[in-house]
């Protein structure tokens, strides 16, 4: 990741601090590779990442092309977020509860969010 990304997260994380204070170039920031990259090493090592999305894509065929691609449709407004697949998973009482299952992509972009 280049220094230059990395002081602005910082710059970032300690402007979040101030309630007052509004980001404004937030969306900008979303075009940074690196914060991709960063997010899917990170999503990478977590349980159920092999599991696929609505796309039937999983963490395994996430590629720098795609990173590319998802910056490109931000960049021109095209980007759309795709539904969640939801499956019902058991609970400790025996009820079921939801779980919703994001695509790659969708994935990705919830961490770098947390990230800023």
């Amino acid at each position: 990741m280049s220094y230059k990304t990395l002081e602005r997260l910082e710059y970032l994380r300690k402007a979040n601090r101030n309630r007052s204070w509004i980001n404004n170039e937030l969306y900008r920031l979303m075009y940074q590779e690196d914060l991709y990259i960063i997010a899917y090493e990170r999503i990478k090592s977590e349980p159920g990442n092999m599991t696929a999305g609505t796309d039937g894509e999983t963490l395994d065929g996430f590629s720098l092309e795609a990173i590319r691609e998802i910056i490109r449709a931000m960049r021109t407004e095209q980007f759309q977020f795709k539904p969640v697949r939801t499956v019902f998973i058991p609970k400790a009482n025996g009820k079921m509860r939801k779980l919703g299952i994001p695509c790659v992509g969708l994935c990705c972009k919830k961490k770098i969010d947390l990230l800023e």
